[in-house]
């Protein structure tokens, strides 16, 4: 599967292709300023907001839910 993270004021985008591309929106409202994807792990996905913190997902498909281990700083 191929994957593309897309980070917008309004935003975070995830777009996916198995058969067909799926983009997918997350952290509406959040105001997210930047991604990062951990190159040794890339399900592990950190993000932060300007209005929420700094959060984190074990999978991308986590991504959105602050039940994934969320942590703010």
């Amino acid at each position: 599967m191929v994957g593309i993270v897309v980070v917008t004021r309004a935003a975070l985008l995830i777009a996916r292709r198995a058969s067909t591309w799926t983009v997918d929106e997350h952290l509406a409202g959040l105001s997210p300023g930047c991604v990062a994807v951990d190159l040794s792990s890339p399900a592990q996905v950190y993000w932060g907001t300007a209005r929420a913190g700094l959060f984190r997902a074990a999978t991308a498909a986590g991504i959105g839910n602050q039940s994934d281990g969320a942590s703010t700083t």
